[in-house]
C-alpha cells in the first residue's frame, strides 16, 4: 500500500511540474505577442504621426499659396483701378472708424 501511495505521490508531482512547465512556456507566448503588439502600435502611431505632418504640410503649402495668389490678384486690381482703390479704401476705413467710435 505504501508503494502505491509513493508512486501515486510521484505521478502527481510529475503532472504537477509539467503542468506548471506548460503554463510558464504559454506565459512566454504571451509576454512575447504582447510585445510584438506594443511594437506594432508603436509603428502604427509613427505612422499616423507621419501622415497628419504631411496633411498638415500640404495644408500650409496650399493656404500660402491661395494667400500669396489674393495678395497678387489685389494688387493688381489696385494698379488697374487706383482711383477706385482709394475711395474703397477711404470708404472702409470710415465705416470701421464709425463702428470703433460707436463702441466706445
Amino acid at each position: 500500500m505504501t508503494d502505491t501511495i509513493g508512486t501515486t505521490g510521484s505521478s502527481n508531482r510529475d503532472q504537477s511540474r509539467r503542468s506548471n512547465e506548460n503554463l510558464m512556456e504559454q506565459a512566454q507566448v504571451v509576454r512575447d505577442d504582447v510585445r510584438e503588439l506594443g511594437h506594432l502600435g508603436k509603428q502604427a502611431a509613427k505612422d499616423l504621426v507621419g501622415d497628419a505632418k504631411r496633411t498638415a504640410t500640404a495644408t500650409y503649402r496650399q493656404g500660402k499659396e491661395k494667400v500669396a495668389d489674393a495678395s497678387d490678384r489685389v494688387m493688381g486690381y489696385v494698379e488697374a483701378h487706383p482711383v477706385k482703390s482709394v475711395l474703397f479704401a477711404v470708404a472702409a476705413g470710415a465705416i470701421i472708424g464709425a463702428v470703433w467710435s460707436r463702441r466706445r
